[in-house]
Formats: C-alpha cells, sequence, structure tokens
C-alpha cells in the first residue's frame, strides 16, 4: 500500500504549483505567437541588408552599354551613401549619354537624379544586382573589355567587382525602380 500512496503523491497537485506550470504555458504560448508574428512581419523591421554603408563610405556602382561598338556607349551609375552614420540610405542616378555619331565628343548629354530614397525592396535588389555580378566575373574568362563594361565599388575598397559587358540586368531593374516617382 505504500507504493500506492506515493504514485497518489506524485500526480496531486498543489495549488502554487498549478498556478506556476499555468504561467509557464502561457509565457510559452505568447512567446510562440511572437516568434511567429516577426517571422511574417513587415520588411522594415529587418536587417537593412545594405548596413555596411554609412557616412564614410559610398558604393558607386556602374554601366556601361555597347551601343556605339567599340566606343562603348551611354554610363549610367548609382551612388549609394548615408549623410550621417545610421540616416537612411540615399542615391544617385546619373546618366551619360553618347552619341555614336560623334564618339569623342566631350561633353554627354547628362541626365541626373539627387538624393533619392531607397526603399528595403531596392536595398535587396542591390545586393542582388552585386551578387550577380560577381558571379558573372566568376564565370567569365579574362576577356580584355571592348564594348561595355560594368562594375561596384565600394569607397573603402572591399568591394571591387568589374566585368566586360554592360548587359547588368539587375542594374538595370534598380535604376527603372530608383527612377520611378515616389509619393
Amino acid at each position: 500500500m505504500h507504493m500506492k500512496s506515493y504514485i497518489k503523491k506524485q500526480f496531486i497537485y498543489k495549488p502554487k504549483s498549478l498556478i506556476i506550470n499555468i504561467l509557464i504555458a502561457i509565457f510559452t504560448f505568447c512567446l510562440c505567437f511572437s516568434c511567429k508574428n516577426s517571422e511574417n512581419g513587415s520588411n522594415e523591421t529587418e536587417q537593412d541588408p545594405l548596413e555596411f554603408i554609412t557616412n564614410i563610405d559610398t558604393l558607386n556602382l556602374y554601366c556601361q552599354n555597347d551601343k556605339c561598338g567599340e566606343w562603348g556607349g551611354d554610363m549610367e551609375s548609382i551612388k549609394l551613401y548615408r549623410e550621417k552614420f545610421n540616416s537612411e540610405l540615399l542615391a544617385d542616378y546619373s546618366k551619360q549619354i553618347r552619341n555614336c555619331k560623334k564618339p569623342y565628343d566631350k561633353q554627354p548629354y547628362l541626365i541626373r537624379k539627387k538624393r533619392i530614397k531607397v526603399s528595403y525592396d531596392e536595398k535587396e535588389i542591390a545586393v542582388e544586382a552585386i551578387n550577380e555580378l560577381i558571379k558573372k566575373q566568376l564565370a567569365s574568362q579574362n576577356m580584355p573589355p571592348c564594348c561595355g563594361y560594368s562594375g561596384a565599388i565600394l569607397s573603402d575598397s572591399s568591394i571591387i567587382v568589374s566585368i566586360s559587358g554592360g548587359n547588368w540586368s539587375l542594374f538595370r531593374k534598380l535604376a527603372d525602380g530608383l527612377l520611378q516617382d515616389k509619393k
């Protein structure tokens, strides 16, 4: 009989332990629920994919097409920067349009747009564009650039990527996104 009374004592909850177990269950439920919400939350709470760009660094992305053959073509560039250490990311866009009939003309037509606020989606596109450029550089043979080139350079020289050929699709997607009117 001694064994039966011992087993009964093990399964009888005392009021304090019951309350503690209920509180632990509620806390666990709330913790799991809050983790699930943070996974499905908005992009704005996620980490900035370009947080390495500070007020002392700039990331320059550039792409020159080959519309004029061996003389190159239009040169587009996007400069990503911050004015203060943790301020929002800004971009300057410029495009030099080359006249193929006068390829040595020193003054190409210039388009500029400055201080464009960069959205989270555009930051992700910029990271994907750099990754695309790196993959192209690793997959390409070392051929001399003769018509068009693309590249990315971080001002502290920790990122330097350059390839022949001006066909950089994600650069184009980023530039189009930056040039859209934002409200």
